[in-house]
């Protein structure tokens, strides 16, 4: 029996009724912070925000409209002209009405045959529409190639509505051959204070389209599986892979406050996840101040787990626009090059299937001068109008009235988080797994260091969080030595099944299913992995950011609570310690070390960046 068990629930532990768990935000590429709290709405007009935008004239979209739309926007473009001279606000909140609905039909995880006529893979596009007509031009349109889009379609480029306004559009036209994921700027976190809020703001002198297009962001699938062989999705994998329940069963809209807490960690990683093959341990904390980095080895167990054999990714930039992480294990790709400096290039991934083997070919293109734009979306108008020829399969039931536009967008809606940082994480540890803390002695030697302790608690949360919630085992795919001797320091050594290294547990009910019951959910492995082949896949190449986009806490008074309940904790743990401190004093901050200080913030910010 566990000794902790008591008083510990299973499902989402902290459940803030307005949605501000955290105060996080980003530091962008450039070093710029952007705080994670809501852009500067008033109250007034965010509790009836739905007041202020048109009603859809009813609740689908013909044929007809939609290719008028798309070709709309390529001559936007082409132009140069304002999205707002040719396109209402009525006309953009259909479009988005229509793509929610159709999101909504489609599962969290979308699996599929892999098609005949071959896959391209979009990376990130960050608002460039060069890059996807480039794209488009050289591999065909969708009545050609199905397509998949890893997400991260906002944010950066000059063409930011646009460009997710027009890979929408191709959803609805073909929405059995194209496929959008979400990606991290997708997400309230990043886009409200990076610039797709801005964008949205000047393009039609209200931020009122931005709620509608956030809306709908939350109601993207985040990952997709072809011929049981390709995992697509934006960031990485996750170590409570256990099973592809665990991604189906996702909930949405993606609240922070209204998921599990391994749903919120595994939402993260698929947004927010890199590979680091240089690191020991399978998974370790990410740098980008959420999330957890993988290995080789956490990449074999996760696609072992899913039944898949490869992983296609985007989220990071490389000169080429493209790199073999792991050797026909998993490749990035990005389809908008990090720079307009003509050295750069971005690409996109062609994959097909021949006989009992696959390949991926990375098709690459430089960076273009702007009066490419206008040769390019002329070419794609010309390609589209054939393809407009195609069948035409309905995305959304013909109906009189829009059910969006009923419902009104509540109060918090936007302020609501939906990625778990490492503070939340640092937090839970504080607050649920405080017995395990005292537990372990070498705390001891951390006392006076806050930096050093909130860093452990993110990287032993995964254990932390096996032992208050299992009887002996793990949620997780993976476990080291280390982590097992810790389980079996409050459980018996013959829980754990000695011929299978990884968890079998699931998550698809109340993450609470015991390891040794088989998930019958999870799929037999490929007993003999197929041949997979990168065509001019790169030897060696670094991605071309070294200072990459990372979570951050910009509210004082969260990191001054959190300090404290670590410094009332080391009380217990240390009571001669820096940060011993005497109740019944009824002194304020000369009976311990002011840790609240300029000089501690800073030290803690420099220190363990990653964390907050």
């Amino acid at each position: 029996m566990c000794p902790f068990k008591g008083g510990m629930s299973s499902s989402r532990d902290v459940d803030n009724s307005d949605g501000l768990v955290s105060a996080g935000g980003v530091t962008d590429n450039e070093g710029r912070q952007h705080c994670r709290d809501e852009p500067k709405i008033s109250g007034g007009r965010l509790k009836s925000i739905t007041d202020y935008i048109p009603r859809c004239r009813r609740g689908y979209l013909t044929k007809k409209e939609i290719e008028n739309y798309m070709t709309t926007l390529l001559r936007i473009v082409r132009r140069g002209s304002k999205i707002c001279e040719e396109l209402d606000i009525q006309c953009i909140v259909e479009i988005l009405h229509r793509g929610a609905e159709l999101f909504w039909t489609e599962p969290m995880l979308i699996e599929l045959p892999f098609p005949d006529d071959g896959l391209i893979v979009v990376g990130d596009l960050h608002g460039y529409m060069i890059d996807l007509l480039l794209t488009m031009v050289e591999c065909g349109s969708p009545t050609q190639r199905h397509y998949i889009f890893l997400g991260d379609y906002v944010d950066r480029g000059s063409h930011q509505i646009e460009t997710f306004l027009f890979v929408l559009l191709m959803k609805l036209r073909w929405p059995d051959r194209v496929y959008m994921l979400r990606g991290n700027h997708e997400t309230f976190e990043l886009n409200a204070n990076y610039q797709f809020f801005a964008a949205c703001k000047r393009a039609f002198g209200s931020e009122d389209v931005y709620h509608v297009f956030g809306r709908l962001f939350d109601m993207m699938p985040v990952a997709a599986i072809f011929g049981d062989y390709f995992l697509c999705l934006h960031g990485g994998v996750s170590q409570w892979m256990t099973s592809r329940d665990n991604i189906r069963n996702l909930h949405r809209p993606t609240f922070m406050n209204q998921m599990k807490m391994l749903q919120c960690c595994l939402l993260a990683d698929i947004l927010w996840a890199d590979p680091d093959l240089k690191q020991k341990s399978a998974f370790m904390p990410s740098e980008r101040n959420t999330s957890y980095t993988f290995n080789a080895e956490g990449l074999e167990c996760v696609l072992k787990a899913l039944n898949v054999h490869t992983l296609l990714r985007g989220h990071q930039p490389f000169l080429r626009g493209y790199y073999e992480n792991v050797p026909r294990k998993c490749y990035t790709v990005h389809t908008a090059p990090c720079s307009r400096d003509p050295l750069f290039a971005g690409a996109a991934f062609l994959c097909r299937r021949e006989g009992n083997s696959y390949t991926v070919t990375a098709r690459s293109h430089q960076v273009q001068p702007d009066w490419i734009l206008v040769e390019k979306s002329m070419q794609a108008e010309k390609m589209l109008v054939d393809a407009f020829a195609s069948e035409y399969l309905f995305a959304s039931t013909e109906k009189d009235n829009c059910d969006h536009c009923a419902i009104r967008i509540p109060r918090t809606l936007t302020r609501k988080p939906r990625i778990l940082s490492h503070l939340e994480i640092a937090e839970w540890v504080q607050t649920y797994a405080k017995q395990l803390v005292l537990d372990d002695d070498k705390y001891k030697s951390l006392a006076g260091k806050i930096g050093l302790v909130a860093k452990r608690y993110v990287l032993y949360f995964p254990v932390y969080y096996d032992i208050l919630h299992l009887n002996g085992g793990t949620f997780r795919v993976w476990f080291s030595d280390e982590e097992k001797k810790l389980i079996n320091t409050y459980y018996d050594d013959d829980v754990f099944n000695a011929n299978v290294r990884y968890s079998i547990a699931s998550s698809n009910t109340n993450l609470d299913i015991s390891p040794r019951d088989v998930d019958v959910n999870a799929t037999p492995y490929h007993k003999e992995p197929l041949i997979l082949h990168m065509e001019s896949a790169p030897s060696a190449d670094m991605p071309v950011h070294e200072c990459v986009e990372k979570m951050t806490i910009s509210d004082s008074s969260k990191k001054r609570s959190f300090f404290e309940k670590i410094r009332r904790l080391f009380a217990c743990i240390c009571p001669n310690s820096n940060y011993s401190t005497d109740d019944n004093s009824g002194g304020g901050e000369e009976n311990h070390r002011p840790v609240d200080s300029t000089s501690d913030f800073n030290l803690f910010d420099t220190t363990i960046n990653f964390l907050i």
